[in-house]
Parts: structure tokens; sequence; C-alpha cells
């Protein structure tokens, strides 16, 4: 988990170069982007190390993904929370929501169009946060008894995509993950690693995105 921060600091930083020091003409930032995304796909995912790793939950749930992400981002500052479920055994067999903080950069392919429709873009982001994961279908509120695993994550994504207008896009997004979790209702206690796994994830999603964008 070190490791993985250390290398989370080198990327933010260097994303924090390619913002200062990018082309205007290809990277921008607004004020404020409000955005409101709807995606569905494929995922996987591996349990790393810890006593828990054969039973880690992006291991455990179905291939098949949906969800939906709601964020703001102020000039390149993200803050969103996305909820996904995963469908398995016949029907949604686990629930996973995330609660997130990172940077991006978005760089279109406009030619002089601006963000105007008919435009190519590509985005790449990191971020990291808190997620907590359910192994069954829930009526929110999500109460506290629900939730099998919660833990701490760091995430990498690249999207492309096309806008069908100023506000309305869609796209391509592979998101990748790494996280450190623990089962709950097994022991957990800060000094009790016996309920305590990594793991890695990984997933591609079509996505429909609406942005709000001030300048």
């Amino acid at each position: 988990m070190k490791h993985a921060a250390s290398s989370l600091s080198l990327a933010f930083a260097a994303m924090s170069f390619a913002v200062v020091g990018g082309s205007a003409e290809s990277a921008h930032g607004d004020i404020l982007t409000v955005r409101a995304e709807a995606r569905a796909g494929g995922a996987l995912g591996k349990g790393m190390f810890g006593e828990l790793k054969d039973e880690a939950f992006h291991q455990e749930r179905g291939n098949l993904s949906y969800g939906v992400i709601a964020g703001a981002e102020v000039f390149f500052i993200d803050a969103w929370i996305q909820h996904d479920q995963f469908i398995g055994d016949g029907g949604v067999n686990g629930t996973w929501t995330q609660f997130m903080t990172g940077l991006d950069i978005e760089i279109d392919f406009d030619d002089g169009k601006g963000s105007a429709a008919g435009v190519w873009f590509a985005e790449l982001g990191m971020g990291m946060g808190f997620g907590v994961g359910t192994g069954q279908q829930v009526d929110p509120p999500l109460d506290n008894s629900e939730v099998t695993d919660k833990g701490f994550l760091v995430e990498g994504r690249g999207l492309v995509g096309y806008r069908l207008s100023k506000l309305l896009s869609v796209g391509m997004s592979v998101p990748v993950q790494f996280g450190y979790f623990t089962k709950s209702g097994l022991g957990a206690v800060a000094n009790n690693v016996d309920n305590h796994y990594s793991s890695f994830g990984g997933a591609a999603m079509f996505t429909f995105r609406s942005n709000w964008q001030i300048k």
C-alpha cells in the first residue's frame, strides 16, 4: 500500500505539471463543472494480499455492472460519488459505492471547434477515496449492517468520448483500482488483520454523460 501511495503521489505531481504547463488549446478546465453520468459494461477484480484475498469483494461479484456517477469539478479538482450494481447468479448480487476526490485533464481533438457537437475528446484522471460494498441489493438509505466490505482505494482512469452536444457526450471509460479493505463482522478491530485484504480491479464501461459548465 505504501508503494501504491508513493506512485499515486508521483502521478498526481505529473498530472499537475501537465495541467499547468500543457497547451491551452488542447487541455482545458472550467471554473465549475457539474457532472451526471450513467454507465454500464464489464468489470473484474482479483484479491492480491491478505488472509481474505480469495473473498475479495470485486472478485466474487458478477462480471456485468451498471451504475451512476454524480460529481463536481472546480478547475481541475474533482469530487464525485459513484454507485455500481453487479449482476450475477441471476440478479443483482452486490453493490459498490465510493466517495472520491482527485484530478483530471481533458484533451479535445477539435480542430478549433471548441466544445461543440461532433468533437472527439480524451480524458485522463486519477483519485483516491473510500468505498463500501454489500453482497446484495439494498434499499436506500444504506444501513451499516448491510455493509460487507469497506476500505480505501486509489483509481486511475482513461476515457475516449464523443460530444453529442455541448452538454451531452458518450464514451468508453476504463478505470483501474487498487484498494485495502476489511470484511465486516469478522472481529473487525484495529489490531486484527485477519479480516483485511488488498485487491485490484478494472472495468470497461460505456458512458452517457451530461456536463454543466461555468466558465
